[in-house]
């Protein structure tokens, strides 16, 4: 399968994914964090917030829009090896031109 990269707008990487077992609860915590006591309380915000994130987890993919019916596309594994492997070169690089 061959994906060619043409948008009118920059693709989103998501910073995290809740899992479909977990939504649930996510968003019953969602609820909680705009209700008493954690409306007036941002000692109980930051719990159901903190807990909200324990639900989700990091797919490193990337979608067109969160807004349209886009698919989301995971990285391939070799991708992100590239990507480490030339930010190690724009390391050494730039530690030699400041030599």
């Amino acid at each position: 399968m061959q994906v060619f990269l043409a948008h009118r707008i920059p693709l989103y990487i998501p910073p995290y994914v809740v899992p479909k077992a977990n939504i649930a609860k996510y968003n019953d915590l969602e609820k909680k964090k705009w209700e008493e006591p954690a409306i007036s309380d941002p000692v109980e915000y930051e719990k159901a917030k903190k807990a909200q994130l324990d639900l989700c987890q990091f797919v490193p993919g990337m979608m067109h829009s969160i807004f349209e019916e886009s698919p989301q596309v995971e990285f391939h594994s070799q991708l992100l090896n590239d990507y480490v492997t030339i930010d190690e070169y724009g390391l050494t690089l730039l530690e030699e031109l400041d030599r």
